[in-house]
């Protein structure tokens, strides 16, 4: 109220105290949503370690999940999170990634995808949660897709304290994606909502954070994590992705355009490739497969294709006359599509192809292309 009272007495006019009053609060700090992003990734260059609580909601799981995050750069990450009667940890340092799902006594080790990028997919869809990671150490723009419409929505309080925040939408092949991100004055993340919405489902998931240590001390320990007695190797996912990142593309017996046998894992060696796996009567594949050269730009393409009837535009096509690629990577759906590095390991995978989306999905794979050797 000491506010409205002031410029009471410098304007001498209701009708304007009230819209100064609420003006603020509508353009919020700088009133752009580029900049906010931008505040944000200037407060995390300043970060070499950093510890934040989260609260966690998901439309796919009842009641609410707390979680604990820690992180040292360059690649030392601790991640806690206790939901109902599941409880769930990851510590990640140079030499390995662990995972643990108490309750069922299981774990899985993973090969670091190196730096500071999202662990393996079967960590998120096994706790149901976007990790965090990603997002709280390479800052909202990491989340958001180049090419995406981006807004200021407004300024207002969630946690109790006052943040811009902005929106962004997205179309991937399979779903349309709305994020929000609240960013407070001092650039951190204070909450984070994503809603995807696909042909059969729908689902939301929001990370409120709060409790930030900047540059807290850390100990190597912190980092590691000692496997009590009893506990099993074990697939951590149900319905495992196998061509996941992370690990490399391995399939059965396949044939060349001459028929002879193809071996691709030596094939994949030594340069950046984008590969298809495209189904059998699929029309998405059908699309891609003419398409896949324009798609490519300057990287190698590979085509994996049922038959020989199909009208394909690559660096090279494959046959697979037994389903042998769809089998041996549990993919959902077709079309497949992978981006694998010089060393045959896949970096990003994306499921079903949207002729009319491409623009975005040529520039996101050019944006990850970038990033790997």
């Amino acid at each position: 109220m000491r506010y409205r009272r002031i410029l009471l007495i410098s304007l001498g006019n209701a009708v304007i105290i009230r819209q100064m009053v609420i003006l603020p609060m509508l353009i919020g700090f700088y009133g752009n949503a580029e900049q906010a992003v931008a505040r944000n990734a200037a407060y995390l260059a300043k970060v070499q370690s950093m510890s934040v609580q989260i609260e966690a909601t998901s439309s796919s799981r009842p009641g609410n999940g707390k979680a604990f995050l820690l992180f040292k750069r360059p690649a030392s990450i601790a991640f806690d999170l206790k939901w109902g009667d599941e409880d769930y940890s990851l510590r990640a340092n140079k030499a390995k990634i662990i995972e643990i799902e108490r309750n069922s006594r299981m774990y899985s080790v993973h090969e670091p995808t190196g730096g500071l990028l999202l662990p393996p997919l079967d960590l998120s869809r096994g706790i149901g949660l976007s990790f965090p990671g990603m997002l709280l150490q390479k800052g909202v723009a990491s989340a958001i897709p180049p090419g995406a419409r981006l807004k200021f929505v407004g300024s207002e309080k969630t946690g109790g304290i006052l943040a811009d925040r902005i929106r962004a939408n997205y179309k991937t092949q399979v779903a349309e994606v709305t994020v929000d991100a609240w960013i407070d004055k001092s650039g951190a993340l204070r909450r984070y909502d994503i809603q995807v919405v696909q042909a059969m489902s729908r689902f939301a998931n929001s990370l409120q954070l709060s409790n930030y240590r900047i540059n807290p001390k850390t100990f190597p320990g912190q980092y590691e994590m000692t496997l009590p007695i009893g506990y099993v190797p074990f697939v951590f996912d149900e319905e495992p992705l196998v061509i996941g990142p992370g690990k490399k593309l391995k399939i059965g017996k396949l044939a060349d355009m001459g028929g002879k046998s193809f071996d691709l894992e030596k094939w994949l060696i030594g340069q950046k490739t984008l590969v298809v796996v495209a189904g059998k009567g699929c029309q998405p594949s059908l699309d891609l497969l003419k398409q896949l050269r324009s798609l490519a730009g300057t990287l190698r393409s590979l085509a994996i294709v049922p038959d020989r009837s199909v009208s394909v535009s690559a660096s090279k096509v494959v046959i697979d006359a037994h389903g042998a690629a769809i089998e041996s990577t549990s993919t959902p759906s077709t079309p497949l599509i992978a981006l694998v590095d010089s060393r045959g390991v896949v970096r990003q995978v994306w499921l079903g192809f949207d002729k009319k989306n491409m623009e975005s999905l040529s520039l996101e794979i050019r944006t990850v292309s970038a990033q790997v050797k």
